[in-house]
């Protein structure tokens, strides 16, 4: 990091560049735009670079800005990326205001005279940075990884004051702090992520997973929600950010562009800049990206630089009592329909949670031969991740299935419902029709759903109405469940699938018939039937029969 600056009579342009090794190079551009990588070492006379810079000075301030005097008739500003400690890198085409486009020059002090191994515990000891904070809060370092750390890096500062040891001495603190360095684990935990970012746009809001399992930040009516949920994963170095709700990893921080969230194989590093210790106000970086942002337009995460009393700085928050204070809220619908008065819904979560009192969680295991889906009862009072179910409660309304940590007991193995944590394109082809919870006339029922979107979840419309099958997929909304059936069953069913609770719609009087046999006749929806009143599908005597004509 150690350059000459040549000006006046002794340089040939305004000003030249020079790196301290590499004689007759000088610091030069190719590009005059944003990004990174833009700036090279190249020979003083490489043709389509430019070299030669201007340096202005901040009104009334000791900061100035080099500038790039032939770039196309603009002006090009270097960035430390917030300090006198960071190295240069290019930012943009307009000074920042918080100080991230302007650096000062100071006297280089080095005394190059030093041996090899005193510079590189030098450069080890500038990589680390500082002192390792420790606590029990997120965004320190545990007290058992930062203690030998701050140590090592105590001791490296006296070696490099002092300027009086032996390469063997400074070698071995280089690898001790090195060895310390990489040894450091930060708290990890459940955590609400606000923004930092005082009178602005994002100010006291929440980073939250949305239904398409993007994230976005916004003034959140009730915090306990799931969604506003995220757990720092202690990895080497720093965390994997996961979102309790969707059980996703942030997988990329890109420049001004949405954040974006996957599977743990492709999880990112993400560490702690500590911005203001006092108050508890970071910022998270994300490693082969930017730190993380918050975007005005849409309401978007987003990676981007910036620092204190910006949109990249955040506050961390423990989630203390995870069992009382995160949930999900679901809505029960009545079912008003003959004598079944329950409230129903369908739900799947990615994480366990306790079934609250008065509701039942079942799985399907099977459809009986009334077209019937036979419900199996959750029990042990945890419903497991992952599992898809139907809930049912004696009244309808919005009730709330709070996280647990705690192993569930029940195995939903054989479950024939499936669920998605968020928003799910489910393709039908020649095979498979789906059937969702829903409600016509009163009756609350999984009905055969219209494969009216294509593979891009756009709809299909003929004559304006979606209701018709030329797309071949359905949408599973976020943290819902649905039947997948084959079309064979799915026509014997006709198109719909009532609920069977452990017998309660098999008690149906006996018909007698022609030659005195005893005959039982059932509708699919279980109701008992004197005698077939119109044509259609019926259980007769325990078999399936289509009825086509019916005689006076």
């Amino acid at each position: 990091q150690a350059w000459f600056f040549m000006s006046g009579a002794d340089a040939t342009k305004d000003v030249l560049i020079l790196p301290y090794t590499g004689e007759g190079k000088v610091l030069a551009t190719n590009s005059f735009s944003e990004g990174d990588s833009k700036v090279e070492v190249v020979e003083s006379t490489a043709d389509g670079y430019s070299n030669n810079w201007n340096i202005v000075a901040i009104a009334d301030s000791e900061w100035s800005n080099i500038t790039i005097l032939n770039g196309s008739d603009a002006t090009y500003y270097f960035s430390n990326y917030g300090g006198v400690d960071k190295k240069m890198g290019f930012y943009n085409t307009t000074p920042s205001t918080d100080g991230g486009s302007m650096f000062q020059f100071v006297l280089d002090e080095t005394d190059y005279s030093l041996s090899d191994a005193y510079y590189a515990l030098y450069n080890q000891y500038v990589a680390c940075g500082g002192e390792a904070a420790s606590g029990e809060v997120i965004g320190t370092y545990t007290v058992e990884s930062a203690t030998p750390y701050n140590d090592a890096y105590n001791n490296a500062a006296e070696l490099l004051k002092a300027k009086n040891s032996t390469d063997e001495v400074y070698n071995d603190a280089r690898t001790t702090l090195d060895g310390a360095f990489d040894a450091l684990e930060y708290n990890g935990g459940l955590c609400k992520i606000r923004s930092a970012y005082t009178g602005g746009y994002s100010e006291n809001n929440l980073v939250y997973v949305d239904a398409v399992n993007n994230p976005y930040f916004e003034a959140a009516t009730d915090e306990q929600l799931s969604k506003y949920v995220w757990e720092f994963v202690p990895v080497k170095g720093g965390y994997h950010l996961k979102s309790l709700h969707t059980q996703s990893y942030l997988t990329a921080a890109s420049w001004g562009t949405q954040v974006v969230l996957g599977d743990e194989a492709g999880a990112k590093l993400v560490t702690v800049d500590f911005l203001d210790n006092e108050n508890g106000i970071v910022r998270l970086n994300v490693s082969g990206g930017y730190p993380l942002h918050a975007q005005a337009s849409g309401s978007k995460l987003v990676g981007y630089t910036g620092g204190l009393g910006t949109a990249s700085a955040w506050r961390v928050e423990k989630v203390e009592n995870v069992e009382e204070n995160i949930k999900h809220t679901v809505s029960l619908g009545a079912n008003e329909s003959g004598s079944d008065t329950k409230a129903y819904s369908t739900l799947y979560l990615a994480y366990n949670a306790q079934i609250p009192d008065g509701v039942t969680a079942s799985i399907v295991t099977g459809i009986n031969e009334l077209g019937q889906l036979v419900l199996t009862e959750v029990t042990g009072g945890v419903l497991p991740a992952n599992t898809a179910v139907v809930l049912s409660g004696a009244n309808a309304g919005d009730v709330d299935f709070k996280y647990t940590a705690n192993d569930a007991d029940f195995n939903p193995q054989g479950n024939k419902l499936r669920g998605a944590a968020c928003n799910e394109l489910v393709e039908c082809g020649d095979v498979y029709n789906v059937y969702m919870l829903g409600k016509k006339s009163g009756r609350v029922a999984f009905y055969w759903a219209y494969e009216n979107r294509n593979e891009n979840g756009v709809k299909y419309e003929v004559n304006g109405s979606p209701n018709h099958n030329e797309g071949g997929y359905v949408l599973c909304n976020a943290n819902k469940a649905y039947l997948l059936e084959s079309e064979n069953q799915a026509q014997a069913s006709a198109a719909m699938y009532s609920f069977f609770f452990g017998g309660n719609t098999t008690d149906l009087d006996e018909v007698e018939g022609e030659n005195g046999e005893v005959k039982t006749i059932y509708d699919l929806q279980g109701r008992k039937l004197v005698k077939i009143t119109s044509p259609g599908l019926y259980i007769v005597n325990g078999k399936k029969v289509y009825v086509t004509e019916i005689e006076e």
